[in-house]
This record gives C-alpha cells, sequence and structure tokens, in this order.
C-alpha cells in the first residue's frame, strides 16, 4: 500500500509536480480526493488511480504496470488474488463466484450501490445491492438473471474484459453448469463464500481456499442441531446511518453472526469497552433502523465483535465514531411525519378563505363521493405494507388534491408524507428520492411537472418504478393528480414517426388512474348538513354541482381581483359598480373600456399600451380553478342573425361595439357589492352608461345617481331613456326639473309629452301624476291629445286600472271609458265593475315620493360631483 502511494507520487513527480486543483479539471475528482490516493493510508479505487495517472500523463505501458502495482497492493490473506476462470471452463459454484469477484476487482472494488446502479436507466434491472452482497459472501446462489446484468456492469471497465466479453449464451451456460455442478440438492442452500468481510476501505478477499473452508460461520449449525437465524438487517435509505447499519451488520456477520447473550457476555468480559450495553440495547444498536442513542455502545459493540472477526478494533471503531456523528448530524430523510400537525395548504390543497363567510377551519368540510373508495383501497394496502399508486385524474377544481389529502389523514402516524417543490419540482424529487425512508408517501401533485418527457423525468420515473418493487424500499405510496389532458398526454402511445417520450412515465402511471367527477352527484349530497358556511354557501351558489370547484375557484379570483393591474382592475371596478347600482348582468364593452379611465390615475392613464384592453381582458376572462374568470364573454344576437351563419368569429371584441357584452362572476359581484358599498363612481362612469347602457338599465341608473346627487347625471340618464321611449324616466326628469330649476320644468314637461312612448301604462300613469302635481295642465292636455287610451298594453290590470283612475281625474271621460271598453274586449283579466272610474268618482293622485330632501336641494340646488363638491349651474341645454 505505502510502495503503491510511493509510485503514484513519483509519477506526480515525473509530469512537474501539477498542483491538485489542475488534476482534479481534467479527471474529474476532486482535489482532496486524489491528495489522499498518494498518502498510502489506504489503496484508493481504481477508477481514482485511472484519473490520478491520466493527469499526469500517464498512458500504454505505464498504465498497465500501474494496474499490476495497484492489484498487488491490497492486503489479501495469504497473499490470494481473486482466481480469474474464464466462462467456458466454469463447472462449479464455487468457480462462478470466484470469477465474479476477479470482474468486481477489475472494475476497481467500487461500492455495490455505485456497480447496482451502472445500470442503464430505462431497462429492468436484477441487481439489488443487499442481493448482491448476499452472493458475492456467498449466502445465496446467484440467480442467471443477476449474472448476466453482473457481468454487463463490471466486465466493461475489468483488466480482463477482453475475456469476459463472451456473450450471455456463454456466461448462460457456465450458470447452468454451476448450478448442475456445485449443488447435490434439489433445492438451492448456501455456497461456501470469502471468509469474511474486512474492515470498511479493504477489498474482501475471495481466494480459492475460503471456498473450501465450510461456508460462512453465520451459517453453520449450533449445537444439538439447530440452525442459527442471524439478525436481520435494517431497511434504510442511503446516507450515514445505512453506512453505519451496514458496517456493524457486516463485521456482525464476519463475527458467525452470534447470538444476543452471546455477544452480551462478550461486551462485559472486556473491561476496556466505552460502554456495557445490554442484549435489547444491542440488538437495537445492529436492527434498528434509527442511530443508536448512546454512541459509547455502539462502539462498544463494534469492538466486541471486531474481536470476535479478527478485525483491527481500534480503526474500526475509528469508522463507527465517525459514521455515529455523521448519522448524527445529518438531515432527516425526506418528508413531514403524520404525527405532527401538517398545514394542507402547502400541499396545494385549495383553501376557501376567500368566501363571503369567514370560518376558523383551514379546510371546509370533506363530503365523500363513490371514488373516494377506490383511493382509500390503495392508501389501506399501503398502509398493511404493499406499496401502490393512486392518480386522480379530472378538470381544474374537481377536488382531486382535496381528496388526497382526506386519504392521507387516514395513515398511521408513523407514516411520513414528502412534497418535493425545490428548486423544482423534478429536481427535488430526483435528489431525494434515494433518501426516501419506509411507509412515506411521495406528494407528486400535478405530476406533469414531474414527468414532463424529458430525460431526466424518464429516469425519475424508472427509479420510483424500482423503489416500489423493492421490498428493502417500502411500503412507499405515490399519490398524484391530473388534468385528463394531461393524463392523455403521458399515457397515450406516439405515432409510428415521433419519439416515445414518456416510456417509464406510462409504465409508472398506468392501470393506476381513478377518475373524479367534475359535479357532485344528487346521492353525493343528499345527506349534506354541517355548520360550516363556506359549504352551505357552495350549496347555495355553485351551479349544477360544482361544489369542489366553486370551494377551490372563490378564494383565487379574490385573489385575482387584488392583485389584478390597473387597468384590469380598472374594468373590474366599473362592473362591480354597474352591478351594485341595478344594472342589467350582461354589461356592454364600450361602457366598461370608457368608464376605465376614471378609475386610474392620470399616470396610469397615460401610461397605458395600446393594447391595454386586450391585455386586460386576457387576465380577466382567464378560468381559474374550474371556474370561469372575472368576467366572462357574453354575445347578443343581433336581429335577423342565426347562429352558425354569418362571417367568421373576430378573436378579439372591438371596444365600440355595444352587442358585445361581458358578465360579472358572481362571486365577485356580491364581494364587490360589499366592498366598494357606499363609493361613488367617477364622471366616466356616467358618461359611458348614458351612451352605451341598456335602456333598461337608464332608469335604474338614473335613480341611483339622483340619490347619490349626482343630479346632472341622473337628468342625462333620464333623458336619454326618455329620448329612446321610457315614459317613466321621462317622469322622473319633469319631477327632476320641478325640483332644481322650476323655471325650465315648463320646457322639459313640453319636451317629455310630445315625445313620451305611450306603451307603459306604469310610465303614462306616472308622467300623468307628475304633470297634474307640477301644475303643467297644457302639458297634460298634450299628452292626453296622444290618446295614450288607444296605445297602452293591456297585460298588467292593475296598471290599466291606475291609468284608469288618473284620466277620470283629470277629466278625460272619453278617453276612460274607451280605456275600460278597450280592456274588456282584450284583457286577460276581468276588470271588476267597481273599478271602472267614472267621473262622478274622481279622486286624488297618487303622490309621487321625492327622494331629494329640502336640506340637500337648498345645498346643493344643481346637485354635486362625484368628489362630493358642489356641481356648477347647468340647463337643458347642457344635456345630450
Amino acid at each position: 500500500m505505502v510502495e503503491f502511494a510511493h509510485r503514484l507520487r513519483l509519477l506526480r513527480e515525473q509530469a512537474g509536480s501539477p498542483p491538485y486543483e489542475a488534476m482534479a479539471k481534467q479527471c474529474g475528482f476532486s482535489a482532496p480526493t486524489l491528495a489522499r490516493a498518494d498518502q498510502g493510508r489506504s489503496v484508493p479505487r481504481w477508477d481514482v488511480v485511472l484519473g490520478y495517472a491520466r493527469a499526469c500523463a500517464a498512458e500504454g505501458e505505464a498504465l498497465r504496470e500501474l494496474n499490476e502495482r495497484w492489484r498487488s497492493a491490497f492486503p489479501h490473506p495469504g497473499g490470494a488474488l481473486p482466481f480469474w476462470t474464464a466462462p467456458r471452463d466454469i463447472g462449479r459454484m464455487p468457480q462462478l463466484i470466484e470469477t465474479m469477484h476477479y470482474l468486481w476487482m477489475g472494475c476497481g472494488y467500487p461500492s455495490l450501490r455505485d456497480l447496482c446502479r451502472r445500470q442503464p436507466p430505462g431497462l429492468p434491472s436484477h441487481l439489488v445491492r443487499s442481493t448482491l452482497n448476499d452472493v458475492l459472501r456467498g449466502f445465496r446462489l446467484p440467480s442467471r438473471a443477476l449474472l448476466l446484468d453482473y457481468v454487463a456492469v463490471s466486465a466493461a471497465d475489468a483488466d480482463e474484459g477482453r475475456h469476459a466479453h463472451h456473450g450471455t449464451e456463454v456466461w448462460d451456460a457456465a450458470w447452468q453448469r454451476a448450478m448442475d455442478g456445485g449443488t447435490q440438492q434439489s433445492a438451492p442452500r448456501p455456497f461456501p463464500g470469502p471468509a469474511g468481510p474486512l474492515p470498511h476501505g479493504q477489498a474482501p478477499s475471495a481466494g480459492r481456499a475460503s471456498f473450501e473452508a465450510g461456508g460462512p460461520p453465520a451459517l453453520r449449525a449450533l449445537p444439538g442441531g439447530r440452525s442459527r437465524r442471524p439478525l436481520s438487517s435494517p431497511a434504510l435509505a442511503p446516507g450515514p446511518l445505512r453506512d453505519l447499519k451496514e458496517l456493524l451488520y457486516e463485521v456482525y456477520l464476519a463475527a458467525g453472526a452470534p447470538t444476543l447473550s452471546e455477544l452480551a457476555e462478550a461486551v462485559a468480559d472486556q473491561d476496556d469497552l466505552p460502554g456495557a450495553p445490554a442484549r435489547d440495547t444491542i440488538r437495537r444498536v445492529l436492527s434498528a433502523p434509527v442511530v443508536p442513542p448512546n454512541q459509547a455502545d455502539a462502539v462498544s459493540v463494534a469492538v466486541a465483535l471486531a474481536r470476535r472477526a479478527a478485525w483491527d478494533p481500534g480503526k474500526l471503531a475509528e469508522r463507527v465514531h465517525d459514521l455515529w456523528m455523521a448519522a448524527r448530524t445529518a438531515p432527516a430523510a425526506p418528508g413531514k411525519s403524520l404525527a405532527q400537525p401538517l398545514n394542507p395548504l402547502a400541499f396545494e390543497v385549495h383553501s376557501a378563505s376567500g368566501l363571503e363567510h369567514e370560518y376558523s377551519g383551514s379546510l371546509p368540510s370533506y363530503v365523500r363521493r363513490d371514488f373516494d373508495t377506490a383511493l382509500g383501497n390503495v392508501v389501506a394496502a399501503a398502509a398493511a405494507g404493499r406499496s401502490g399508486v393512486a392518480v386522480l385524474v379530472g378538470t381544474a377544481g374537481s377536488g382531486k388534491t382535496r381528496a388526497l389529502w382526506e386519504a392521507v389523514r387516514t395513515l398511521p402516524e408513523d407514516w411520513k408524507v414528502w412534497h418535493p417543490l425545490a428548486p423544482t419540482p423534478l429536481e427535488a424529487a430526483a435528489a431525494g428520492l434515494g433518501s426516501v425512508e419506509p411507509k412515506t408517501v411521495i406528494w407528486l401533485n400535478e405530476a406533469q411537472r414531474y414527468l414532463d418527457g424529458s430525460r431526466a423525468s424518464e429516469q425519475f420515473a424508472a427509479e420510483l418504478r424500482t423503489a416500489l418493487v423493492t421490498p428493502s424500499r417500502g411500503p412507499l405510496l405515490v399519490l398524484s393528480a391530473l388534468w385528463p389532458e394531461r393524463w392523455n398526454t403521458l399515457v397515450s402511445q406516439p405515432g409510428a414517426s415521433g419519439p416515445d417520450q414518456h416510456v417509464q412515465a406510462r409504465a409508472l402511471l398506468a392501470e393506476h388512474a381513478i377518475s373524479v367527477p367534475e359535479r357532485f352527484t344528487g346521492a353525493e349530497l343528499a345527506d349534506v348538513a354541517h355548520p360550516d358556511p363556506r359549504l352551505r354557501e357552495a350549496l347555495r351558489f355553485a351551479i349544477d354541482g360544482h361544489i369542489t370547484q366553486y370551494l377551490a375557484g372563490a378564494p383565487a379570483l379574490a385573489q385575482r381581483y387584488e392583485y389584478a393591474p390597473p387597468h384590469a382592475r380598472a374594468l373590474l371596478n366599473a362592473a362591480i359598480d354597474a352591478r351594485r347600482l341595478g344594472a342589467h348582468p350582461h354589461l356592454p364593452l364600450p361602457w366598461l373600456a370608457e368608464a376605465a379611465a376614471g378609475y386610474l390615475t392620470d399616470t396610469e392613464w397615460d401610461t397605458r399600451d395600446e393594447i391595454w384592453l386586450e391585455q386586460s381582458l386576457e387576465y380577466l376572462t382567464q378560468p381559474c380553478n374550474g371556474l370561469p374568470g372575472l368576467l366572462t364573454r357574453t354575445r347578443s344576437r343581433r336581429r335577423g342573425h342565426l347562429p352558425g351563419r354569418g362571417g367568421p368569429a373576430r378573436a378579439l371584441p372591438r371596444p365600440d361595439d355595444d352587442s358585445v357584452t361581458y358578465q360579472l362572476v358572481d362571486i365577485l359581484e356580491r364581494r364587490g357589492r360589499t366592498k366598494r358599498d357606499g363609493l361613488v363612481p367617477p364622471i366616466d362612469f356616467w358618461a359611458a352608461a348614458a351612451s352605451h347602457a341598456h335602456l333598461g338599465d337608464l332608469l335604474v341608473l338614473g335613480d341611483a345617481a339622483r340619490d347619490l346627487g349626482l343630479l346632472r347625471d341622473a337628468a342625462q340618464l333620464y333623458r336619454t331613456a326618455a329620448a329612446q321611449g321610457d315614459t317613466r324616466a321621462g317622469a322622473q326628469l319633469v319631477l327632476l326639473f320641478n325640483s332644481v330649476d322650476p323655471a325650465q320644468a315648463d320646457r322639459v314637461a313640453q319636451w317629455v309629452s310630445a315625445f313620451a312612448a305611450l306603451c307603459d301604462p306604469h310610465g303614462v300613469t306616472q308622467l300623468l301624476e307628475v304633470l297634474q302635481e307640477a301644475g303643467s295642465d297644457r302639458q297634460v292636455q298634450q299628452l292626453l291629445a296622444r290618446d295614450p287610451a288607444a296605445h297602452v298594453e293591456l297585460d298588467d290590470p292593475g296598471a290599466v286600472v291606475r291609468l284608469l283612475r288618473i284620466m277620470g281625474t283629470l277629466g278625460a271621460e272619453q278617453q276612460t271609458a274607451a280605456l275600460a271598453a278597450r280592456y274588456t274586449m282584450y284583457g286577460s283579466v276581468p276588470l271588476p265593475e267597481s273599478e271602472v272610474p267614472s267621473a262622478q268618482h274622481r279622486t286624488r293622485p297618487v303622490p309621487v315620493p321625492v327622494v331629494l330632501g329640502q336640506e340637500l336641494v337648498q345645498r346643493y340646488r344643481y346637485g354635486r360631483e362625484p368628489d362630493g363638491s358642489a356641481a356648477a349651474p347647468w340647463t337643458w341645454e347642457d344635456l345630450t
């Protein structure tokens, strides 16, 4: 060993003594690794030696000579090296296993873990570290598949690799001859193997004499013919703890697998040991999957075993001490214990905190559905010890993630749940999978983030499949959720010409899908009764049984409103104000677009993008968790247009097209009524409403403006509505001018009585009452001269009766009789005879309430502006 290290240092000197850092850049090994290689404390691996030599420009004969020195540097007992037997000459199992040792030595004695990982990804591997360890130590026979995989990964780097490449048929025949000639029993029995493992860092001996010595002492018979059953090695994730347990188990087997009583006696008899563990403590040190609580106990057990196995106690004690410290300080295996409180929101379960009702619980009550039974079966099997996979496939917001969370909560508290996310989901999953312990839920929500078709994702899927079928790694439970379209992408076979990017993902997920319906059935909702107000709200307002979409989408929509860009938020505020003030649900886009200017600052408006409207609509119409966006486009059909006939649809609406309307999502509408209650919309809102609002909305918006004291805006809305045939708006216009500017009231009354529509009996009645109350007798006669009795509609008996009364009060006896006769002939409901007025039954008109208080009229004769200041004087001519 020392001579070999001297040879390496000489090689470096001949190359000019390059710094280790420079050598590291050339060969791929770290500078400390290269420095340790020529210190002579241990024999380095052959791949390290080869990298060291090549960094020193060694090649050809120098490399062959270095390989001979390296092989001779190992301290084999008796100087015996593994013996090479050509596969055609192998006839007994000891020859086969010794040849396997020769191949292992030839590729540099890598760790068995590294050797198993050389198997190409995507292919089924029969190389399992624990199984290979037992084979090389003679505790079990190799299977045909294990031998062929072992030769494939070890012979390529062996010094005698040219002899090893004899083809699978030759090795298969060698295995068959060894099985037939190496055992006389029908069932396989443990075959003799190496005399026993050496301390960490030394190569195992595989001398021929060790194969004839009667087998490993761990499997020899106890006195009385009883068979000794050694302790089992714990199944652990890669890391310092597993290295510690493997080292202790290795020396335990080398010591002959003594019983706990024998080992406890040996520890008690040795006074120089730092601890005195009893039988139960010794069992936990060797077999428990946890770090031994007391370092002295671990070292004492190791030293007692080393002396029994003829190992170096000092070196072993030092190694156990280092591994114990590393295991003690190593980060815990990935995952959070179910025994501790967990936040479901950290696992991407949708919150419902953004609903109208606040509630102390983080999640609404869960309603079990039919698919929960299939999911529960997979989870129950995992709890019983059988690894499994469950993939919930459903549309956005259908309740997939919440169902997975409820299923996880049924597992015992000794389980963990691991949700890999950072730095990216795939990188976190690939890096941490090897450290995952048994009884862990691998939470792969939105599986497309982990299985994206890349080479890294396919390797991760292959490693995950291997972990699921490896008994020592389980039980493991993989839970995932996918949208249907993404599920189809992952599991569908590619076309004949396209590459197959999802081989491993398809093998992992296929046959494990559980369909999640997008809506609740009547039977599932029949027994739902819970005090949780969020669930009651969803039951009340969700459409067509989309309960989970409502619960998941409402908070997301609320957040999109709160964090909306300024221009998109301006459109939303305009829509909220329109709805809370009484407008129809379908809001014309030009109204919202023109009104948005009033909700923006001067800087926001001046710096807007030319396509700000398109960008804002794209943001506002994006669906959230199964619910429609904040705004949803609705299409009004023009007269003469038939669906499916006409020109091609436009990708984006024109802002001046009143036929394009948008509807505010009902969740935000209800929240917005509360959030913006009492706020006065800006001037741009009212001006745009007068230009683009539906005729049926003008009157109610005018009333809202009047109640807010915006008298000019109210007058404009009333005039626009009256000009389009709304007689009731005309009556409100006359009433408004009577209060604001009586001098102009007569002129306004003249205009309204001349142009008011006569089809609405309510409107005609109200207008006659207002004109009579204002003393506008000439306008009353002008309106009656247009013969409203012949034009009003007769579908509302109450309105007809009220009109008959006011006309009778005004002395229009002929028109009163004509309307009564007309209603008797065409009315849908017979008019009571007692209700038919005559000239002798004149009553005073029904008073029309004046909403504007006297104090407000005196202080703000012409109303106010949206900012609260008094409005400047305005006249009839100022209205358009």
